[in-house]
């Protein structure tokens, strides 16, 4: 049997390598849980009759749901980011461009952790 090598790379800052990547892994996979709920119950709202009984129940699914997802959200963007492709998730949850055309508005604490990981992650770049 062929012994095999483990390469790391190095970051540009080796704090970065105190990062969990499982619990961001395991972060991510809930809010995927989460969204995919969401767009489902909403899928199907959407094809409900108004006047429908099962629309109010739906809706209040859909209401709880989107609590769940923006809650997913909230914990990854406390979390730091442990690599690269996490930064770039949250950049691109921060800059979205919605449908009039605009970005959102966020609080500086909502963003600050992101903006800790540009400084980590990027460091002099």
């Amino acid at each position: 049997m062929a012994a095999t090598a483990t390469i790391t790379k190095t970051p540009k800052n080796p704090s970065a390598l105190d990062i969990d990547a499982a619990a961001w892994g395991a972060a991510m996979m809930r809010r995927d849980r989460a969204k995919l709920r969401y767009d489902l119950e909403r899928a199907a709202f959407a094809v409900i009759s108004p006047g429908d009984p099962t629309r109010d129940i739906l809706a209040d699914l859909c209401d709880s749901s989107v609590d769940e997802l923006d809650d997913a959200d909230r914990q990854l963007m406390r979390m730091p980011a442990p690599h690269g492709a996490a930064l770039k998730w949250k950049l691109q949850e921060i800059i979205e461009v919605g449908a009039d055309g605009f970005t959102g508005s966020y609080s500086a604490d909502y963003v600050a952790q992101t903006l800790a990981d540009i400084a980590r992650l990027l460091g002099d770049a």
